[in-house]
């Protein structure tokens, strides 16, 4: 599997966080590819529920992102880095 990665920040409208992005969520979006095609799996910081997901037999995982994202310090996305967990489901 080939899992190339791409972060992107989002906030709640009219989220009011004096700086922290704690309204937010930030979303790293993993393009998978192997014996079931290629697949767009979106993993989330501010749901864990949606922290995870699956590709085939594998579960694809978001542990961290690193840096915390700052609504007032906006983060190029590739500056982002994302630390996965790979396994089995």
């Amino acid at each position: 599997m080939k899992i190339p990665c791409v972060a992107r920040q989002h906030t709640k409208p009219g989220s009011r966080d004096h700086g922290l992005n704690r309204g937010g969520d930030a979303i790293v979006k993993v393009q998978a590819s192997g014996d079931g095609g290629p697949a767009s799996l979106e993993l989330h910081t501010g749901d864990s529920s949606r922290a995870s997901a699956t590709y085939g037999a594998v579960r694809v995982t978001l542990v961290e992102l690193q840096p915390y994202p700052f609504s007032s310090r906006p983060v190029a996305p590739g500056d982002y880095r994302a630390t996965l967990l790979v396994g089995k489901r």
